[in-house]
């Protein structure tokens, strides 16, 4: 399920409820949001997701990977594709007019428990839990 709020230079996005492999379906699969950022402001935008603390001591890894891509005209910007942590930030820089810019999630890797990417109270891996993430994109002076 996914919930979008825009609220004065907020616009956030939280995907929930379900496995990560029924949004990513496989290794490269992605999502595609447009963000619309007004004149004069910079933004940052943050991805987070979460990990099964259990998995990540155990494997001494996180269980699944992302990477953040901006967009603008078609054309590649700053992308965030960090490895050991489950964030990808990118800045953008002020411009003098109202951008617009196409934000792609794209998973990068995931292991074979990478579906239980929540944290948990189960440590049994035949239990798997649904996918917490969430997007952000906050502009400001």
């Amino acid at each position: 399920m996914e919930y979008r709020v825009r609220i004065s230079g907020v616009m956030p996005w939280f995907w929930s409820g379900s496995y990560v492999s029924n949004i990513f379906p496989n290794n490269n699969s992605y999502i595609d949001k447009t963000i619309t950022i007004p004149a004069n402001r910079r933004a940052r935008i943050v991805l987070s997701w979460l990990n099964n603390g259990d998995f990540v001591y155990k494997n001494k890894h996180i269980g699944a990977d992302f990477n953040l891509y901006i967009y603008k005209n078609g054309q590649l910007l700053n992308p965030s594709t960090s490895v050991n942590n489950s964030f990808e930030i990118i800045d953008l820089p002020k411009s003098t007019s109202q951008q617009t810019y196409i934000i792609r999630i794209q998973r990068q890797s995931l292991d074979n428990d990478g579906d239980r990417l929540s944290h948990g109270v189960y440590d049994s891996s035949d239990v798997p839990m649904a996918l917490k993430m969430g997007l952000v994109a906050h502009y400001y002076p």
